[in-house]
């Protein structure tokens, strides 16, 4: 046994491979919550709808009683988009050929 080996103890290569596989899995793990899909709300205020949709906040509030926009809710003075609603109202806006 070599002079300044203990017994018991644990040559360095293993402790450093033990905190190399600790931080891959830790990247791993910080990776795979990133990508998982956040829970939504069931209303967007008309800046969150607006990019949401692609669009802008001037042209929602344009086109707010026209058919062309999509349809909204009032919650006392606040305007407010369902998802549900801008999710059919994107796919109403599709273009088959």
């Amino acid at each position: 046994m070599p002079e300044n080996a203990q017994a018991g103890s644990r040559p360095a290569t293993l402790i450093v491979d033990h905190e190399d596989q600790s931080a891959t899995l830790i990247a791993e793990i910080e990776n795979y919550l990133s990508q998982q899909v956040q829970p939504r709300t069931a209303v967007m205020n008309e800046h969150e709808a607006a990019e949401y949709i692609g669009c802008s906040v001037s042209w929602l509030r344009n086109n707010r009683r026209s058919s062309t926009a999509p349809p909204f809710v009032k919650i006392g003075k606040n305007v407010r988009y369902r998802i549900d609603s801008l999710d059919a109202w994107l796919s109403q806006q599709e273009i088959k050929n």
